[in-house]
């Protein structure tokens, strides 16, 4: 499953990684796996300047990289104080990638505030001498697309830039190259990524994400194709590049060797024959990658493995070997191509289905002589070069020339491979978003770690190994798979250091967010095996949970960094805590069970999009679920059956249950919620979903399946819900349902057969609260707000302090309905502007001054006044 990054609105055109703790593409948090005999323990890393790593790996001048997403590359002396004490002593920052230029996607320059100084870094590698340290980075633009979203982004804005250092022991004067530019980016968060270099130094190898879910073009991936280049690990020839001259952009300033050749695009102007203006820049994907890098002989970048859908990094072992990890896709987010299969037939029809699949561990390696390994992500552009160029003639755009040469074609490439079938050849598979990977070569533990790969789980919090041995044709066969521990935020990248390194043995994770207390740079210290005994009322890793607690959890309870979850760090963990946030609620009668403040510190406004690893459940902004007093709020959900913070920021039920809330059934499930402070001012608010094409992955007559959100208490016998149903015959309406104290108030059906075609749906309910009125609404595809019945009079006591009203999402398959994927992209409540506002009036200067108005302040979009004196009150 995807990573994403949280959308950051340094403006309004940029961004949102993800995850986007998605981030990305997500699921829920595993734990640790029990007794993996391995006892690390954590501290964090003191000094640091981080706010988002993406990537970081220590230098042969011993010092630690740490590539922020955004672009800066920080550069860390550390020493280590004692156990467990890590301290940064100086720090320098590389800023030239960060200032690279951004363009938009037909190839001009964007110099707009929330780009400049911004750049999606998300590879990061370091090579050379301790006194001349070389640094390569890949990036990328910076803006990000949600579901529906057409900001113009550069989805040919792939650089690989080579830093040099040429004073040692300072990046002061470095010299920065692009060695090569053009390469492609998806219309989300996929882009180039982690990078290796061969074991002789000649070549730089680079994984490529691929801009689509399975294979096919969709509505959440801006109904992009795969490019000639997308979805691969590319081998750079280094020696090549450097016998290339160095040439100045000179627009920017910044030197370059190699741009990518791309399509002649006829609806951009040419600045010399089949080169557009401001090439390679602007791939054109509104029409399918008119202007995209194109492949052609004697380049010096060539194709090493193929069919990966998101590789975020490459380790090479040092027995030479070479693994990535692919991030498998998100439920709903698009299909396989048509005609997917080893023939060669695939096309780029739109699919928008498609299911969640797990990550998976590969080997790259030559199997077939001469062909390129693959992984199992469909590339029609390569599968099918011949029909993809033909189908393009007849469009408005058309491609100048086959992208892919024909006698390049490569069948398999058509061919989807389900790794949950075993199809793809994988070693390992998580349900979580796994990404940074590296090898553990140290002899700790006696040797027993030695050679094992480890990988950071992003939405679980979790740092896995996989040791493995080879028989005698260089077969692997998997001799362990566990978690080494927790690491208390959204891992995204992870490095290990060897015997002769600074610190052997630590390992070092990236946390792209931190979550509670943990920070964004941890640093895990190896100790001695434990002799531990496992009594269930011992804590033998001291860590002060018992033992019996961590082994309900599946943690490790001979490891210090493997911890339950704990929501009040009381430690007691919450699956055995039966008041999870310690306010003096139970979780079965608390609306808000992981809010110990019960929502009452959430003001308005409080809008979410799920592309960023928020501190309630499983990375979300809830804090419970719909309670109906029997029930325990992690009862209510399997997370196994979610993804969540996926490739663009989704909350999705894989596989949507029959249970509801409707009058005393009250087994309602996956009814997440989170509390609202509503009468902090008591002004009029806005609630509201946005839905991703819902039920339309129903394929039987949709029946008694819907799905939408809610307000209310918070529990299941009060609630106003506004969700989109198939109504009468299942041709699609937006059912409105009122209900108090299990009674059912309204159930009202309103025919809506355009809302099933829709790929963005909005529900709303606008709501007043000195009138206690409700007005429910709806709109298709960025459509107007249209109101979906009458108002409903709501209770008082929904709004009146100090409760919180609870906000959140709901469905059902209903009783005669099949399970479905329902996919959430947004959900919140905001203040609306008040009706009837007056105007200011000057007085003239003859009338007394009866007031003094001593200050003001804008707060949630109104303008407030402080003071006055004399015979008026301040209003």
């Amino acid at each position: 499953m995807s990573f994403s990054f949280r959308k950051l609105f340094i403006s309004t055109s940029i961004f949102c990684l993800s995850l986007v703790l998605f981030w990305g593409p997500g699921h829920s948090e595993e734990a640790a796996a029990q007794g993996s005999g391995f006892n690390f323990s954590v501290s964090d890393l003191v000094g640091h300047s981080n706010a988002a790593p993406s990537s970081l790996q220590f230098g042969p001048d011993d010092k630690l990289y740490v590539a922020d997403r955004f672009g800066d590359v920080y550069v860390y002396e550390i020493v280590r104080n004692g156990p467990n004490d890590y301290e940064v002593i100086s720090t320098e920052i590389i800023t030239s990638v960060a200032n690279m230029p951004n363009h938009d996607d037909d190839g001009t320059l964007n110099t707009s505030s929330g780009l400049v100084g911004f750049r999606q870094v998300t590879g990061l590698l370091v090579t050379g001498t301790a006194t001349n340290p070389v640094l390569y980075v890949s990036s990328s633009d910076p803006r990000i697309n949600d579901p529906g979203e057409t900001q113009p982004l550069d989805t040919n804005s792939g650089v690989v830039s080579r830093i040099t250092q040429t004073t040692p022991g300072t990046w002061a004067g470095s010299q920065h190259i692009d060695l090569i530019r053009g390469l492609p980016r998806n219309l989300e968060n996929h882009s180039i990524n982690g990078m290796q270099i061969s074991q002789d130094g000649n070549t730089l190898y680079l994984a490529i994400a691929g801009l689509t879910n399975m294979g096919a073009p969709s509505f959440n991936f801006g109904f992009q194709w795969e490019y000639a280049w997308s979805a691969a690990i590319a081998a750079i020839d280094l020696p090549a590049i450097d016998l290339l001259p160095t040439l100045t952009d000179a627009q920017s300033g910044y030197l370059y060797k190699y741009v990518m050749p791309t399509l002649d695009d006829p609806s951009r102007a040419n600045s010399a024959p089949g080169v557009d203006v401001g090439d390679p820049w602007g791939g054109n994907s509104d029409n399918h990658g008119a202007n995209q890098a194109i492949i052609q002989p004697g380049m010096p970048i060539s194709l090493h493995a193929v069919g990966f859908r998101n590789p975020y990094d490459i380790v090479i072992r040092d027995d030479g070997r070479m693994f990535t990890i692919d991030n498998g896709p998100n439920s709903g987010w698009g299909g396989p191509p048509a005609n997917e299969g080893p023939a060669g037939n695939c096309l780029n029809t739109v699919n928008n289905g498609g299911g969640t699949i797990n990550d998976n561990l590969h080997y790259v390696r030559e199997l077939v002589p001469g062909e390129p390994y693959y992984a199992g992500h469909p590339n029609p552009l390569r599968g099918n070069p011949t029909d993809i160029y033909n189908s393009t003639l007849g469009l408005p755009v058309p491609f100048s020339a086959p992208p892919v040469p024909f006698s390049m074609a490569n069948p398999v490439e058509c061919d989807y491979r389900n790794p949950e079938l075993n199809e793809d050849g994988s070693l390992e598979k998580w349900p979580f978003s796994t990404n940074g990977i590296t090898e553990y070569s140290a002899t700790n533990f006696g040797g027993a770690l030695q050679g094992a790969i480890l990988a950071a789980g992003w939405d679980s919090a979790n740092l896995v190994r996989v040791s493995m041995t080879f028989d005698v044709n260089d077969n692997p066969t998997v001799t362990a798979s566990d978690v080494l521990f927790t690491t208390g935020g959204a891992a995204l990248d992870v490095t290990a250091q060897g015997d002769t390194d600074p610190f052997p043995g630590t390992i070092w994770v990236a946390n792209l967010y931190s979550l509670g207390a943990a920070d964004v740079i941890r640093v895990y210290e190896p100790g001695d095996f434990l002799a531990c005994n496992g009594g269930p009322g011992d804590d033998d890793d001291g860590d002060g949970y018992t033992n019996q607690d961590e082994i309900d959890n599946g943690s490790d309870f001979c490891s210090s960094a493997s911890i339950p979850p704990d929501n009040d760090g009381d430690f007691t963990s919450d699956l055995n805590d039966p008041d999870d946030d310690n306010d003096t609620i139970l979780d079965v009668n608390d609306a808000f069970a992981i809010d110990e403040d019960n929502g009452q510190t959430t003001n308005l406004p409080a809008d979410f999009k799920f592309d960023f690893a928020e501190p309630g459940l499983i990375g979300s902004p809830f804090t419970s679920l719909m309670i109906n007093g029997t029930t325990d709020y992690l009862d209510q959900y399997d997370p196994s059956n979610m993804t969540v913070i996926g490739a663009a920021g989704v909350f999705t039920i894989d596989a949507m249950p029959n249970g509801d809330a409707l009058g005393t059934q009250n087994d309602q499930q996956y009814a997440f919620q989170f509390g609202a402070n509503t009468c902090e001012l008591c002004y009029p608010f806005i609630a509201y979903t946005a839905m991703s094409a819902p039920l339309q992955n129903i394929t039987t007559t949709i029946t008694t399946e819907n799905m939408g959100f809610y307000i209310g208490p918070g529990n299941q016998a009060n609630y106003l819900k506004v969700v989109v149903s198939g109504g009468a015959g299942g041709a699609g309406a937006g059912d409105v349902v009122y209900e108090t104290g299990d009674v059912v108030q309204s159930n009202v059906s309103y025919p809506l057969p355009a809302i099933l075609a829709g790929s963005f749906i909005e529900l709303f309910l606008q709501v007043d609260p000195l009138a206690l009125t409700a007005q429910p609404a709806y709109a298709i595809d960025n459509g107007p707000m249209t109101d979906l019945g009458p108002t409903i009079t709501i209770p008082a006591s929904w709004l009146a302090e100090p409760n919180a009203l609870a906000v959140g999402t709901i469905g059902t398959a209903g009783t005669t309905g099949t399970n479905f994927t329902a996919t959430w992209v947004e959900i919140g409540i905001h203040p609306t502007t008040l009706a009837g506002t007056g105007s200011w009036v000057t007085l003239p200067s003859t009338v007394p001054n009866v007031r003094h108005e001593d200050a003001y302040i804008e707060h949630n979009g109104l303008f407030y006044l402080f003071g006055g004196r004399g015979a008026g009150t301040v209003n």
